[in-house]
């Protein structure tokens, strides 16, 4: 059996589902297919604007989770997004079972 359960690519799905703002994003963006998140759906606030464009929108876009428009309007999956997939769909069951 193997001991180190660590890769790469746990690594970048734990570090970006350590935060609440990237999970909401993440799974919003899941949720809503090939048609993306609208920033104005997501930003309530002078702050977390400013969060999200500075903290947790690079790192979603560096690790190729996230794609945005041109005009940085719309948020869509990125090419490396189906990593999230299976983690997002637990934590989408997790909410549900939880209001049910």
């Amino acid at each position: 059996m193997k001991d180190d359960i660590s890769s790469p690519v746990l690594d970048r799905v734990f570090d970006v589902l350590r935060r609440s703002p990237r999970r909401q994003l993440l799974l919003r963006i899941h949720a809503s297919g090939s048609d993306g998140v609208l920033r104005e759906d997501i930003t309530h606030s002078d702050a977390t604007e400013t969060s999200l464009h500075h903290n947790h929108l690079p790192m979603l876009e560096d690790y190729g989770y996230v794609d945005i428009s041109a005009d940085a309007e719309v948020f869509y999956e990125g090419d490396d997004f189906h990593e999230l997939v299976p983690y997002l769909d637990t934590l989408s069951e997790e909410a549900s079972d939880t209001v049910a």
